[in-house]
């Protein structure tokens, strides 16, 4: 997928607001419909290591992906496990 439509312009054109019909559409038809990987895109989104809740992937949109997750009966997304919290005491107060 490094070489696809999407990887080549602006990302923001790939996470349209939902209210932005025009936008959705430009994404699915446009990019997505132009893409030789689409297939393989859309099964990577919907994958439980790597599903995303935004954006265009694979010409549909998050909805279009949950329905697609529901009738396929995928189950929830796989939680990371990123270890314990360090005490309060020990947490970075601002961004290194």
């Amino acid at each position: 997928m490094i070489d696809s439509p999407c990887s080549r312009i602006d990302p923001e054109v790939m996470f349209p607001d939902p209210s932005d019909i025009s936008g959705i559409e430009f994404a699915k038809r446009q990019v997505c419909g132009a893409c030789y990987s689409q297939v393989e895109c859309l099964e990577w989104a919907l994958r439980a290591s790597s599903r995303s809740e935004y954006g265009i992937f694979g010409g549909h949109t998050e909805e279009e992906r949950k329905k697609l997750v529901k009738a396929r009966q995928l189950g929830r997304p796989a939680r990371l496990n990123y270890g314990t919290f360090p005490a309060k005491n020990k947490r970075l107060t601002t961004a290194v």
